[in-house]
């Protein structure tokens, strides 16, 4: 049986990108996409969460997403998460820390901040939450 690794996220963009080179010098940025969820909690009340996503997007599109991309854009990222492993303090349970994050195969620019539609879609709720830095993949 096939197996697949594939995600799909809309939401709004939380901080500029800033164009960066790999190790190998390969260029690319991270997102800060803000996602919300919500739920009927057990007395039947809606409740409402922020979800943070950091995105690495790679190559000429990293370039394109920090030359056209404001605070508030509405995109949809394709991607696919991933795996890194480094090594961690002695004395911890495990000798190596696994962290998972996202990495794009196409970002759709869905509106441009300050218009109308963006601003009937944009969360209530919406402030910029400071994330780590995400691992980048070599």
């Amino acid at each position: 049986m096939r197996t697949m690794n594939k995600v799909l996220l809309i939401g709004h963009l939380g901080s500029l990108p800033i164009l960066r080179k790999s190790s190998q010098d390969r260029t690319y940025t991270l997102l800060n996409l803000a996602t919300q969820r919500r739920w009927k909690d057990s007395e039947g009340e809606w409740q409402e969460k922020t979800d943070w996503h950091s995105i690495t997007v790679w190559g000429k599109e990293a370039e394109t997403c920090v030359d056209r991309l404001q605070v508030g854009a509405l995109l949809m990222v394709d991607g696919y998460l991933s795996t890194s492993q480094r090594p961690v303090e002695l004395g911890a349970e495990s000798p190596f820390e696994k962290r998972v994050f996202i990495t794009s195969r196409k970002v759709t620019f869905l509106s441009r901040p300050g218009t109308d539609r963006d601003k009937e879609v944009r969360p209530s709720n919406y402030e910029i939450e400071p994330t780590a830095s995400p691992s980048v993949p070599a």
